[in-house]
């Protein structure tokens, strides 16, 4: 991984904004002191800048405090597949063998602070503390159903369904509430058209026609990387749902 500018390690984790929402949640005071075993340091990343490439030896993990990151993969014509993007709470970077190189790319969408793990130090202390075992195999379980989710709206729906899906499954993660619940809510993505539309696997023009089409249906209000919306009914609820 990239060295971006570290800070001072803090030494106190229950004052971490997304110490409910990330890998340490089932700690008290005393076991989050303890996490800090295996705490490098934090680290902040510019906008756009590249956290790790392609190939790269994963020996560290992070979980993101705030800022959006997107992962993706080059194909052979040039072009870029976004296949994840990771919020504030989730944890990035993990893999189980040892000196693994990674198949993917990682880039800050937005200034980006993570807290760093020593990844061989992070596998010692969970198999000595079996609720952050159980917390760390509950959260590579929602990743895999996560892009198993993304996968089958990328395969299945239509470009409009695929929209309104990206769109609600990143409101529900961001305002923490199901998709029933999301009506009128403002929904901030700060994804630029190019990395929505290569999250979809379409091109920009189809993208603003079919936000286009969203809006003079009144489905969906936009402005400026600002959604929310003005009808449920149109989402594909057995996706969101699963």
């Amino acid at each position: 991984m990239m060295n971006s500018a570290p800070f001072k390690k803090n030494n106190n984790c229950t004052l971490c904004p997304v110490n409910q929402d990330c890998l340490c949640r089932p700690f008290d005071e005393n076991e989050l002191n303890a996490a800090l075993s295996f705490k490098k340091e934090e680290r902040q990343y510019k906008k756009n800048e590249i956290i790790f490439k392609n190939d790269s030896k994963l020996n560290e993990v992070m979980t993101i405090v705030s800022g959006w990151t997107i992962e993706y993969k080059l194909m052979p014509d040039g072009k870029r597949s976004i296949f994840n993007i990771s919020i504030p709470g989730d944890f990035v970077g993990f893999h189980p063998e040892k000196d693994f190189l990674s198949i993917s790319a990682l880039s800050a969408v937005t200034d980006v602070k993570v807290c760093v793990y020593d990844k061989e130090a992070l596998e010692n202390f969970v198999k000595k503390h079996p609720k952050m075992a159980s917390r760390l195999i509950r959260m590579l379980s929602y990743e895999v159903n996560k892009l198993s989710n993304f996968l089958t709206s990328v395969s299945r729906l239509s470009s409009k369904f695929r929209l309104l899906y990206f769109i609600q499954s990143l409101g529900m993660r961001i305002n923490k509430c199901s998709y029933l619940d999301l009506l009128e809510k403002n929904i901030d993505i700060p994804l630029t058209h190019e990395q929505i539309a290569d999250c979809l696997g379409i091109t920009t023009v189809h993208l603003s026609r079919t936000f286009k089409e969203l809006k003079n249906n009144n489905i969906l209000q936009t402005s400026k990387g600002s959604y929310k919306f003005k009808i449920l009914n149109e989402v594909d609820s057995q996706i969101v749902n699963s």
